[in-house]
């Protein structure tokens, strides 16, 4: 994981990271502490761009893309942030050097077999631990098949989106035929009903663009992209940023819009964190995320309780305790609104140099929290990147590791 933040105010924005690399194989795990995650999107245009989660894509590293878009770029400009990034995940999804038909193909195969493997093997096991006990009918076994796969179609169903419908569509559309082999070689003659079928094909486009209820995100690897700077036309910067960024399938990268924010004279200074946000969002706001998460559930439990009379319908006590405890909590979020507006506001007058200070001591403030605390594994830390992006100055680093000697390759320099 990372921890990484952007400022934006009427001058410039400062783009901070972290250097730690989190890889995960099975049980085992490794870390890395010198990884580049901050880049300069354009080599004469004052545009930046930061990747946090998965260093990769479909095995592919976002530097190489990174650099490889660069190149292309040119002297090519846009009026747009936002066109920026729109034409990077435009050039991601043509690359077919990158990212061939067939090796896109394979790759969702991969992803879909492991799921709905899955699947079978659960629903074999509860048949085998049915037959252990009693004799079962063949209607008793669909219903017992039919169950397996009704209930982790629900798991993907009340799961997050990560990405927009018609993806999922054109997913369905593209995969079909390969959706069905991979259903038949899994489930063989398991016996099942037409309803159940359908679902399991919507379990496969699921795998792409939603997140099952309650798995961790670590099973399924996403990277996120943050674009920052000044278009053509832009007086003042922008940011935009995507989430949940995957594969590349059927010619369209899976991802997820996140933030979408522009400076003006009205909104005069902003701060995102990206990835790791607690320990920043505990800063801002005055109170930590998992803090909040306590309240909720101790406040809930201790109303329900309170409430809880002889003859009080069980049902209408939690939902008015429920009740309550948003209305607390939305009392909250406007005091740590008021808490953070200092924060905020001190961003919009910061001068360039005040501005990159603040971006890394952010990020210095979440590495020291990890690497202090005995209960986390230590997944931020690492150098530092810093770089300011302004219209006149253009990208401009501030602190930035190579992995060579500056003095022995005096005409590389970082981008």
């Amino acid at each position: 994981m990372t921890v990484e933040v952007a400022l934006l105010n009427r001058y410039a924005v400062a783009m901070a990271a972290d250097s730690m690399l989190t890889v995960q194989r099975k049980s085992d795990r490794k870390t890395f502490r010198t990884v580049k995650k901050l880049f300069a999107l354009s080599v004469s245009e004052p545009v930046g761009v930061m990747v946090y989660g998965d260093d990769a894509v479909m095995g592919r590293p976002w530097e190489t893309l990174i650099q490889v878009y660069r190149r292309q770029l040119g002297k090519q400009t846009f009026d747009t942030v936002a066109q920026y990034a729109k034409h990077f995940v435009q050039f991601v999804e043509g690359s077919v050097e990158f990212f061939p038909v067939s090796g896109q193909e394979e790759y969702f195969i991969s992803w879909v077999r492991r799921e709905l493997q899955g699947v079978a093997d659960n629903a074999k096991s509860a048949l085998e631990e049915a037959f252990s006990r009693q004799k079962v009918s063949k209607r008793q076994a669909k219903i017992l098949v039919d169950n397996v796969i009704e209930s982790r179609h629900k798991q993907w169903s009340e799961g997050p989106t990560t990405a927009a419908p018609e993806l999922r569509e054109q997913l369905e559309a593209t995969y079909a035929d390969a959706v069905r082999r991979i259903r038949a070689q899994t489930f063989g003659e398991l016996p099942m009903s037409r309803r159940v079928v359908r679902q399991l094909e919507e379990i496969a486009s699921f795998v792409f663009t939603k997140r099952p209820k309650d798995e961790p995100d670590s099973k399924w690897p996403r990277s996120g992209l943050v674009f920052a700077g000044f278009g053509r036309q832009e007086i003042f910067p922008a940011l935009h940023s995507f989430s949940n960024v995957g594969p590349v399938l059927g010619c369209r990268l899976c991802l997820q819009p996140e933030r979408s924010f522009a400076v003006t004279a009205e909104q005069p200074g902003e701060l995102f964190p990206f990835a790791q946000t607690d320990e920043i969002e505990a800063f801002l706001g005055g109170i930590h995320p998992d803090y909040k998460k306590f309240l909720a559930a101790a406040l809930q439990t201790l109303l329900v309780e309170q409430e809880q009379a002889p003859n009080s319908d069980p049902s209408r006590v939690k939902d008015a305790a429920a009740k309550a405890v948003e209305n607390f909590f939305d009392g909250l979020e406007q005091w740590q609104g008021r808490h953070a507006w200092w924060a905020k506001a001190g961003v919009a007058s910061l001068p360039k140099d005040e501005l990159a200070a603040m971006a890394e001591s952010l990020v210095s403030l979440a590495a020291l929290k990890h690497r202090v605390n005995f209960d986390e594994k230590e997944s931020v830390g690492g150098p530092i990147d810093v770089a300011v992006i302004s219209k006149g100055d253009g990208f401009v680093w501030i602190k930035v590791k190579n992995y060579y000697d500056a003095q022995l390759n005096p005409p590389l320099r970082p981008l």
